[in-house]
């Protein structure tokens, strides 16, 4: 079964049969690289987003899905939460929806308010 999966699940290691991702998910990847100075931990995020980069093609950002973030974005404002610092969850959850794929996350309550408008399942 075809899915999209979370940079959560890709970063805890998860393996999820016919998985694909957002090039958001390669983003967070990139920015978990450089954001420390551990050199061990570094070059374990490095090999994680060369990993990414070599088994992955990435779905793009395109007008489908931020046609489908609008709807992501009101639906959870509808219900009292604001989207939050974690933009980019909802952009990858716009990606499942643009594609008609369900969301496989860990952090299931990220993508509260949305379950009307993509499925969202942990891994």
């Amino acid at each position: 079964m075809a899915v999209l999966i979370g940079s959560d699940v890709l970063i805890d290691g998860v393996v999820v049969e016919g998985a694909s991702i957002s090039i958001l998910t390669m983003f967070e990847l990139a920015g978990g690289v450089n954001s420390t100075t551990d050199p061990a931990a570094r070059a374990a995020r490095q090999r994680r987003y060369d990993l990414a980069a070599a088994v992955f093609d990435p779905f793009p950002v395109s007008q489908r899905v931020l046609d489908a973030h609008h709807d992501i974005d009101a639906a959870v404002v509808a219900i009292g939460r604001e989207p939050g610092p974690r933009r980019l969850d909802p952009m990858i959850a716009a990606t499942a929806r643009a594609h008609d794929l369900p969301l496989i996350t860990s952090n299931l309550d990220a993508y509260r308010g949305s379950e009307a408008l993509l499925d969202v399942r942990s891994p």
